[in-house]
Parts: C-alpha cells; sequence; structure tokens
C-alpha cells in the first residue's frame, strides 16, 4: 500500500529519494573502482529499493498532476500554484538527470569489469564467455556476481 503525500510532502518525498539515490550512485561508483564486491551488493539492494520508491512516488505526482491540472506546462503550472514547487520540481529533475547520468557510468564500468572478467575466466577454463548488458533499465544488476567474485580469486 502506498502512502498518499500532500503536494508539498510529495516533493520532500521525491527531492529525499532522488538525492539518496544521487548518494548511493557515487558510493557505488567508488565501490567499483575498488573492486568491493560486499558493498557492490548491498549497495545495489539500496538503489533496487529507492528506485522502487522514486516509481511510487512519480505516479502518485503524476496523478495528482492529472487531477490538479490540465496544462501540458507542469512547472508553469507549479509555479502559479506555489513557487517552491517549480523550484523543487527543478532540483528533482536536475538530480534525476545526474542520477540517469552516473548510473549509466556505472553501468559501462561494471559492464567493462564483467567482461573482462568473463574473458579471463575463458582463458583460465578454455572456455568463451559473452558477456551482455550487466544493468537493467532499472538499474538493476542484471548478472550473478558470485560469478565476478569468483574471478578475482
Amino acid at each position: 500500500m502506498t502512502t498518499q503525500f500532500s503536494p508539498s510532502e510529495l516533493f520532500e518525498q521525491l527531492t529525499q529519494s532522488s538525492e539518496q539515490l544521487l548518494d548511493t550512485l557515487k558510493a557505488e561508483y567508488q565501490a567499483l573502482k575498488a573492486d568491493n564486491i560486499e558493498i557492490i551488493q548491498s549497495l545495489s539492494l539500496q538503489k533496487e529499493q529507492l528506485v522502487n520508491q522514486l516509481n511510487q512516488l512519480e505516479a502518485q505526482r503524476q496523478q495528482w498532476q492529472n487531477t490538479e491540472s490540465n496544462a501540458h506546462d507542469f512547472s508553469h503550472f507549479l509555479e502559479t500554484l506555489n513557487p517552491s514547487f517549480a523550484d523543487s520540481w527543478e532540483h528533482i529533475r536536475y538530480t534525476t538527470r545526474l542520477n540517469q547520468q552516473i548510473n549509466q557510468t556505472n553501468g559501462m564500468l561494471l559492464n567493462r569489469k564483467h567482461h573482462l572478467a568473463q574473458e579471463l575466466l575463458g582463458i583460465l577454463t578454455g572456455n568463451d564467455h559473452s558477456s551482455g548488458e550487466s544493468y537493467t533499465a532499472q538499474g538493476n544488476n542484471q548478472y550473478n556476481l558470485t560469478s565476478y567474485r569468483e574471478t578475482q580469486a
């Protein structure tokens, strides 16, 4: 069951969750650089929870937008309703773009590390392992971190 927030609470929750996701993605980048699998796994779970929470909040925001306004320009609607909402919305959009960029960078780094690990494993075992994308569209790991850990040994 999803908690229904007032508009001000909704923007506060969206802001907090998007900033928490940004912090998690930055920590994930550092863990990927350090090859710290345990932290990567923990951060992956946190990231999944935050993405789910943001999706629920966004669904509530869209529902609120649809009931409150037929305006196509949501930012203008917010400015007329409450200028602080418009500022919050712009900050949320900015943080969301940063999250997408960092998640993409993390995904590329993870894919590179996974590909190298698979190549090494293929050399050691005489088998050819091809790798695909490591992250799904939701930002979740798509491959088994256990195989990555085994190749580090």
